[in-house]
């Protein structure tokens, strides 16, 4: 099992954006290649692919990969594990998506709190007040 690249980057990218690459790889060893469906990421934000689990002697696949960045900001590192018969790669391939995730806009302050004063239009009064924070995607 021979993979074209073993790391993508996405280099820079939003807080909370969704992104996809592809990892292809070919059978290169002699007998039929059985990669197990369920590929191990080390995050729920990274979500693996394969549609089809078998391969030929020297035919390709294709593993789709869906990466949704973090709400905030720095480096972030996923692995996944794909497991196989493939005994050249010790049974397991290890590949790595990255992305560096950057707020464009900050704002300051990160919470605030606004007081009804009187009727509104519809709002439930609450003693807390309304609050506003930064909503997710």
């Amino acid at each position: 099992m021979t993979f074209e690249k073993k790391v993508h980057d996405f280099g820079e990218v939003g807080p909370q954006s969704k992104h996809t690459c592809e990892f292809r790889f070919k059978n290169t060893g002699t007998a039929v290649l059985k990669v197990r469906k369920e590929i191990d990421s080390t995050c729920g934000c990274t979500v693996p692919v394969l549609t089809k689990t078998a391969y030929a002697s020297g035919a390709e696949g294709t593993i789709q990969v869906t990466y949704v960045a973090s709400a905030s900001g720095g480096s972030a590192t996923k692995d996944l594990l794909v497991y196989s018969n493939d005994k050249s790669q010790g049974g397991v391939v290890r590949l790595t998506v990255q992305a560096t995730v950057v707020e464009r806009v900050a704002y300051e302050p990160r919470q605030l709190v606004l007081r009804l004063k009187g009727p509104d239009i519809g709002c439930r009064r609450s003693p807390y007040g309304v609050w506003i924070t930064r909503a997710s995607r």
